[in-house]
């Protein structure tokens, strides 16, 4: 079962990946995406071109996926 706080951040290209190293909500996920995308902040400027990931911490689950310039929604995953 998921808590309230297993969630993560997770940066991709074609080249490397980071994580923020998060134990957050899943809304305080999406609203920092949301606020960072695009922006020089954080690795967002780091992985421009790229894709940021929410992450469960505990089973790995991609949960859903951003484009790093805009923010979009690229793919949301059900959790088992």
């Amino acid at each position: 079962m998921t808590t309230i706080d297993d969630y993560n951040i997770m940066f991709n290209d074609d080249q490397d990946s980071s994580d923020k190293g998060f134990a957050q909500t899943l809304d305080y996920c999406r609203n920092y995406i949301k606020t960072y995308a695009g922006t020089d902040e954080s690795y967002f400027a780091d992985y421009k071109g790229g894709v940021v990931s929410i992450v469960n911490n505990k089973t790995g689950q991609i949960v859903e996926s951003y484009s790093v310039d805009s923010g979009e929604l690229i793919e949301a995953q059900a959790e088992a």
